[in-house]
């Protein structure tokens, strides 16, 4: 029943199990715990104030089998070779603001919440086996996997780097929100037979599509994208407010697939059409 105060100073734990918990508890909402073994090591599940993940050259996962959550002016650090896997349980970087830096991945099993100070998340893993809500913030790159369905918010989701999708994901719910595609550097998007609701290009970067069918309510080319290549099969258009298809000022489509759409089209750019664009 006792519980170990990190106060403020700073631990450092290098074991595989660091501290044995029977009924006691680790306090860590003052101080500074660095899981820095140079192996997988297993994560106390609290709240900290500075909690980091580092070592030397071995890639490694680290594990918190519960929730995570942080104090005011908190901070959760992921060094290049560590994954943080948080196997039960939520990632709270939304309460209390703490600051994010992810040089490797962070894999959860549950959901994650960000607050809007957090600019990019890097790169994240959503592998739950029960209903997950992707977290509303912009990803280095976005992988989903394991069975569990994917429900994306009423916000904007944005990858500026790869999306993939594994082998029996359960079902993803796009019907709210905005995807947004913002890489600076080219994108190769293929193979994602995805139904979206709102799907946005932005970012300096070339976008390149490919794959057999993709739905979409609103394609949206915004303002500072990128060239968009569409060599998807088909790609069917519904609308939103009567409107199907944006292509902003000083933007461009190239279109080498089939687009079917049902509302208007709204070319303030360029489109370049080798494919068939059709109504229904």
């Amino acid at each position: 029943g006792a519980s170990l105060a990190v106060s403020t100073f700073r631990m450092n734990l290098l074991g595989a199990t660091n501290v044995a918990q029977n009924t006691g508890s680790l306090s860590a909402a003052l101080g500074i715990v660095r899981y820095a073994g140079d192996k997988n090591q297993d994560i106390i599940a609290t709240q900290y104030k500075v909690l980091t993940l580092t070592g030397s050259t071995v890639a490694r996962t680290k594990t918190s089998a519960g929730a995570l959550s942080f104090a005011a002016s908190g901070q959760l650090t992921v060094d290049t070779n560590d994954t943080l896997y948080v196997s039960t349980g939520s990632l709270d970087l939304a309460t209390s603001t703490p600051t994010l830096i992810n040089s490797s991945v962070i894999k959860v099993a549950g959901n994650a919440t960000f607050h809007g100070g957090i600019t990019t998340a890097g790169n994240f893993y959503y592998a739950g086996t029960s209903l997950q809500t992707i977290g509303a913030v912009t990803y280095a790159n976005l992988r989903l996997g394991a069975t569990g369905p994917k429900t994306f918010p009423s916000g904007t989701v944005a990858v500026r780097g790869n999306y993939s999708i594994d082998a029996g994901t359960g079902a993803r719910d796009y019907s709210t929100g905005t995807f947004q595609f913002a890489g600076t550097s080219t994108q190769t998007i293929s193979g994602l037979s995805e139904t979206f609701y709102i799907l946005q290009f932005t970012g300096a970067g070339a976008k390149n599509l490919s794959g057999s069918t993709m739905g979409v309510s609103r394609f949206d080319v915004l303002s500072g994208s990128g060239v968009v290549t569409n060599n998807v099969t088909t790609v069917t258009l519904t609308n939103l407010t009567n409107v199907s298809l944006t292509i902003a000022a000083s933007t461009e489509l190239v279109n080498n697939g089939t687009i079917n759409m049902n509302g208007d089209l709204q070319n303030d750019g360029i489109l370049t059409n080798t494919g068939t664009i059709g109504v229904y």
